[in-house]
């Protein structure tokens, strides 16, 4: 993913002070990434609303094109899925007794 896809959106806080939200695709999961003020409340106005609503139909869309681009590269051949990780390899893997 590159940082076309990614939007901040301006909006106020509870104390409306500026802040934004920000919007983009987590690069290993495909999933929308959506980030408030931290710890608070995002106070948007209608305009603002718009806008955000908009990045986040806009970045679905382009998300979903890239995974289905993806899931047809790994049907093809060309990419090999990525094999889940444990926290412990099976040659560390002890049962207790």
């Amino acid at each position: 993913m590159t940082d076309a896809h990614k939007t901040h959106i301006p909006c106020t806080d509870g104390f409306h002070r500026k802040r934004s939200v920000g919007v983009w695709t987590a690069p290993t999961t495909g999933q929308l990434v959506l980030v408030a003020p931290p710890a608070e409340a995002a106070l948007l106005s209608p305009t603002e609303a718009r806008m955000l609503g908009k990045s986040l139909f806009e970045l679905a869309a382009v998300t979903e094109q890239e995974h289905l681009d993806l899931v047809q590269a790994g049907k093809s051949g060309l990419v090999t899925p990525a094999q889940p990780r444990s926290t412990l390899s099976s040659s560390s893997r002890t049962e207790a007794v």
